[in-house]
This record gives structure tokens, sequence and C-alpha cells, in this order.
């Protein structure tokens, strides 16, 4: 174990053993500044989002995009972009040894087009950002297979829900946080296979309840008391939440009701040897946020889906396994250094941008 001070806030922080035998497998120098710093400085490489209209490079016509104007990149429009009407190869250049690497990539990153915003199968969704896989989707950000849904944020399998956060496997939900595998919640949070809940914390598999907490596998509540099936249909008409200002009501005489009642440390489950907060099903997980599905990883955030053996990672995952020091990376990718948004099979990639299905590349840019 040893303890460095940071080089860019100067508090120290200590490399356990372990790491350095990440280090030495993936071929890196031990880091110089610390975590926290390392991941604000990955962070840079994302606009998750704000929305920019720019000149597209190719047709010169107005266009939405993840860069603003000011910003020294060439943008395609994305249909174009993942087309086969241009070159990628045109802007490539010689590398020089006597000029800094760092220096020669910003050139690169300033002339070869990028994608103007970071998003990738999508249909009639063209307000949305850092997504993929979506359809009639609207000014939602950092979400992946949804359909007929809106102003979501960190979401994955939506369809006909609004104004969700962190959620995945939802139906037809508004308003809601950290609700998985459910259909018809609203105003809730931490809901897990529920269907027909309203104003309600921390449910699991529990059906037509409305304003509760901490309850399993139950039917027919209201505030915690239970109701027959008539008694609660009844009752919750006489709520009238229709009105928005019964509504809002109700809303603030469940948030108070919540507060009764004691939270878990942390968000999560199905956790072994882990650290962090909104872990699930992980071994071998610290430091790490928001991460489902993963082993082995440290210093990471918003992974999802079998994601092994990697550090300081942020967002995504989905088959990706030894990954270090990379942003927005995914989906069946292995051995990438360095690197933002690359994804979809990329292999063996260090200081690599915008390169999708590519192998074997060091300092490239827009590469499809």
């Amino acid at each position: 174990m040893e303890n460095h001070n940071c080089q860019n806030c100067k508090q120290e922080f200590t490399i356990e053993p372990d790491d350095f035998l990440f280090y030495e497998k993936m071929k890196v120098p031990p880091p110089t500044f610390c975590s926290t710093c390392r991941m604000i400085r990955r962070f840079n490489f994302r606009n998750e989002t704000m929305l920019f209209k720019r000149l597209d490079a190719h047709t010169n016509k107005e266009i939405f995009s993840t860069y603003s104007s000011f910003s020294k990149v060439k943008t395609y429009e994305n249909n174009f972009w993942y087309g086969d009407n241009w070159d990628p190869f045109v802007n490539g250049q010689g590398y020089d040894f006597c000029i800094s690497f760092f220096d020669q990539f910003e050139k690169l990153l300033s002339n070869a087009p990028i994608p103007a915003l970071s998003a990738y199968r999508m249909i009639n969704s063209d307000y949305s950002n850092e997504a993929s896989g979506c359809k009639n989707v609207y000014l939602s950000f950092n979400i992946d297979y949804a359909e007929d849904s809106a102003y979501l944020r960190k979401v994955r399998n939506a369809k006909d829900s609004f104004d969700c956060y962190e959620c995945e496997d939802i139906e037809s939900c508004y308003e809601s946080i950290l609700v998985n595998k459910s259909y018809k919640v609203f105003f809730s949070v931490e809901c897990e296979s529920c269907v027909d809940v309203w104003f309600s914390k921390n449910l699991r598999a529990c059906t037509n309840c409305f304003g509760c907490v901490n309850l399993r596998n139950k039917s027919y509540h209201i505030f915690n008391k239970p109701y027959t099936r008539e008694e609660y249909e009844k009752k919750v008409r006489e709520y009238g939440i229709g009105s928005f200002t019964n509504k809002e009501e109700v809303k603030n005489q469940s948030f108070s009701f919540w507060q009764k009642f004691i939270n878990k440390f942390y968000v999560g489950n199905k956790n072994y040897n882990s650290s962090g907060d909104r872990l699930y099903n992980t071994k071998n997980c610290n430091e790490c946020y928001f991460v489902k599905n993963a082993e082995n990883l440290k210093f990471s955030q918003d992974v999802w889906l079998s994601t092994a053996n990697s550090y300081d990672y942020s967002v995504w995952g989905d088959g990706a396994e030894n990954i270090y020091e990379c942003m927005t990376c995914g989906m069946g990718i292995f051995n990438l250094k360095f690197c933002f948004n690359s994804w979809e099979g990329c292999q063996n990639l260090e200081y690599c941008g915008y390169c999708i299905g590519s192998k074997d590349c060091f300092g490239c840019v827009g590469l499809y």
C-alpha cells in the first residue's frame, strides 16, 4: 500500500496492493490523481442533458448537437455519420514524434467528423442524447431501449413512461425514481415488481397500494393499513387525485408519512464484498455507485449489465471487461484504456473516441 498526494486537489489518496496488480495487468502506470479527480476528469468528456444548435459540417444546415457552436469539433448529423457516404480515413494524420501526443490528438479530434449526438439506433427520437435503441422518445438522457416515452433519465427498458429517473423494466410509470420491473407506478420511490402503486416508497411485489412504505407482497393497502378491494377503490376515489390541488396534498401527506419510517443505510441488494450505493447483484465492487450485475470493479459509476475487471469506468457496461479510465463505452467491449464514446465490440483501444466496432487502435477518432 502506498500513499500519494493528488496532483490536482493535493489531497492524500491510497493505492492498494490489489490496485497495483490491476495496473500491471492493464500495462498502465499508477494514477497521479485521486479517484474523485479522475472521475471529474472523465465526466468532462460527457454532456448528458444539454443540447445545442450548431451547423452540420457536411450540409451546413442547423442541427441539434451535444456540442455547442463554440466547440472546436466537426459534427455530422447522426444518420449521415453512420452511413457509407463519407470516408473516416480522409482526416487521418501522420504521427510526429517531436510533438506531444496530446497536441496531435487534439488536432485530430478537431478535424475528424464525429456524430452530433451520442445516440445509436434511434427512431424518431431526435431530441434525446446518450441513448440507444429508442423509438418515439423525447427529451430523454442516458437511456437504453425505451419506447413512446419522454423526460427520462438513467432508464433502461421503458415503455409509455414519463418523468422517471434511474428505473429499469418499467411500463406506464410516471414521476418515479428507482423503480424496477413494474407497471403503473406513480409518484413513488424504490419500488420493485409492483403494479398499480401510488405515492409509495420501498415496496416489493405489491399491487394496489397507496401512500405505503416498506411493504412486501401486499395488496389493497392505504398508508400501510389493509382494506378490502371495494373499500380500497372507494377510499382512493375519495382522495380525488384527478385534481392537481388534491394530488399535491396527497403527495405532501405521503412524504410526511414516509418520514416516520427508518431507511436502509444504502440502496441495493444481492451484493458481496462491495461498497458504495445503488448496487445490485455485484461482487467485489468497491467505491462504486449505481452499478448492476458486475464483478471486480472499483471507482466506477453508472455501469450496467455483465461488466467485470475494470477500474475508473463511468457509464454503460453491457458485456464490458478490462476497462480502465473510460467514459461512455460499452456493448461487448474488451481492453479499452483512456477512451470515450466507443462501443459495440471495440477491442484493444487506447486514447480513442467515437470508434464503433473497431479493434487494435491507438489515438483514433471517428472510426466506424
